[in-house]
């Protein structure tokens, strides 16, 4: 699954800092997690602002 985060200056100012952060550290560690899955069972977590 790819996971893309478009204008994320919106998505932090609508969660509040903390929220966003800590999303975003959530996000990460599971793609972390995922790097040795095959392709089609891992998370790809992209930022685009």
């Amino acid at each position: 699954m790819e996971l893309v985060w478009t204008h994320t200056s919106v998505i932090r100012m609508a969660l509040g800092r903390s929220a966003f952060d800590a999303f975003v550290a959530m996000f990460e560690a599971a793609q972390s997690a995922d790097e040795n899955k095959p392709w089609n069972e891992r998370l790809v977590f992209r930022i685009f602002d």
